[in-house]
């Protein structure tokens, strides 16, 4: 099969992203892409589209797509798995103050400064997915507490699996009676958490959609827990993560994975 000319432009600046981190010939072949065969896209969808090339290439750092080159108007914006730096995700919620949803899963170099950050510039974010972001901590639950609870921000996922450094202590402190409610994507998966935490997600969840929580120690996640959490969720429950939980067996209620990631 012959690669459409959209594919060919995109792996030509997954493979050698230096040769084009120059505007005029960025747009170029944005504008390119964007009339292809007539069918028009968005310039921030092609945008992306490239970031997620080049990032599975292995290539994704400042320098291969420049901040600038992402439009201000963008509600979307997925850098996972890439290997900017904090300096550069800064720079990009600074020029993108419309983002409604950012995902930095993966970015090794993200802490709280830049999570904190975002909450200043991104007034309309509902969506901050931080997963295996391992300079986060305690400081970033609080800030996200703060934002929905006080400021009264639209955020309601808490995305946080593999950030190894948010404490047990931190988590039962923010996953409290005020602020669950609003949440409808947890990921937990692989923290320190214990029976008040699940505890309190399943009395005061209201329409959980995704739930991860694998690798948790039996004590904390067993089948009489998550049977009851089906139970109770099962109406707007979309995806179950219980990978590793060595105390389940194939006597708990099946759950169909809706596709939804």
């Amino acid at each position: 099969m012959i690669d459409s000319l959209k594919d060919l432009v995109l792996k030509e600046f997954a493979r050698f992203p230096g040769k084009h981190i120059n505007e005029t010939k960025f747009n170029k072949s944005i504008h390119i892409l964007e009339n292809n065969n007539g069918h028009y896209k968005n310039h921030d969808i092609l945008v992306q589209e490239m970031i997620n090339h080049v990032t599975h290439a292995g290539r994704m750092t400042d320098d291969a797509v420049k901040y600038t080159l992402i439009d201000s108007h963008s509600t979307y914006l997925s850098l996972k798995n890439s290997k900017v730096s904090s300096k550069y995700v800064f720079n990009v919620v600074s020029r993108c103050p419309l983002l409604e949803t950012i995902i930095l899963d993966g970015c090794l170099q993200v802490d709280d400064f830049v999570i904190q950050h975002v909450l200043k510039s991104c007034k309309n974010i509902k969506h901050i997915s931080i997963n295996n972001c391992r300079k986060i901590t305690d400081i970033t639950l609080v800030a996200i507490y703060n934002a929905i609870i006080i400021d009264k921000y639209k955020i309601n996922t808490i995305l946080i699996g593999g950030d190894f450094n948010v404490s047990q202590r931190g988590l039962e402190i923010f996953f409290n009676p005020l602020l669950i409610p609003h949440l409808i994507e947890i990921n937990i998966s692989g923290l320190s958490l214990s029976p008040i935490i699940m505890s309190n997600i399943v009395q005061y969840g209201v329409n959980i959609e995704i739930f991860g929580v694998s690798y948790a120690t039996s004590y904390v996640i067993n089948e009489h827990i998550l049977t009851y959490f089906i139970k109770k969720f099962g109406k707007s429950l979309k995806r179950l993560d219980i990978a590793w939980l060595g105390a389940i067996s194939n006597t708990l209620p099946i759950v169909i994975d809706s596709g939804v990631s």
